[in-house]
This record gives structure tokens, sequence and C-alpha cells, in this order.
């Protein structure tokens, strides 16, 4: 996507606004054991499941800027579609 600067801020706001965070603080990376150093996970308001994937979330963010995009993306063959069916396939 090629974001205007509304569009963008609009995009980066949503991200922010989607991780759990303390009140004053900076956003925190989880600790888990299973993790290696290149891992970059991070607490999230809501809770993922089978109906609700990190697919879901990239449309909800882009929907957020005010673009269209499909309104449920569980796969990445769905993220890959809605893109090419919004954004145009170049």
């Amino acid at each position: 996507f090629n974001f205007d600067e509304a569009e963008y801020a609009a995009f980066l706001a949503a991200i922010a606004d989607s991780f759990d965070r303390p009140e004053d603080g900076p956003v925190q990376g989880l600790n888990l054991p299973g993790f290696t150093p290149g891992d970059r996970f991070y607490a999230a308001k809501g809770r993922f499941h089978l109906l609700r994937t990190c697919n879901t979330w990239v449309s909800r963010m882009i929907r957020a800027s005010g673009r269209r995009f499909g309104l449920w993306t569980p796969l990445p063959y769905s993220v890959s579609l809605s893109h090419w069916l919004f954004a145009g396939p170049g």
C-alpha cells in the first residue's frame, strides 16, 4: 500500500493501540519458553484463536487506516487476495 500521511498515521495509531501495555510505559516483549533471541512477540489486547488469527489482525490494521480490505482474512492467501482486490495486482 501507498498510504497517504493521514492513512499512515491512522494505521500506526491502530497498531499502537492493539498492544497491551502498562499505563505509563513502553510495550514490553514477551519472554516465554521456546522463543529465541530473534523472536519478537508482544502482549496484545484481545485473544488469539482459530477465527481471530494474525492475518485478521493485519486486515483490521489496514482497515483502520481508512482503506478497504477483506473483512475476514484468516489465511495468508486471504490477505494476498484482499491486497490484490483492493490495492491492485502490482
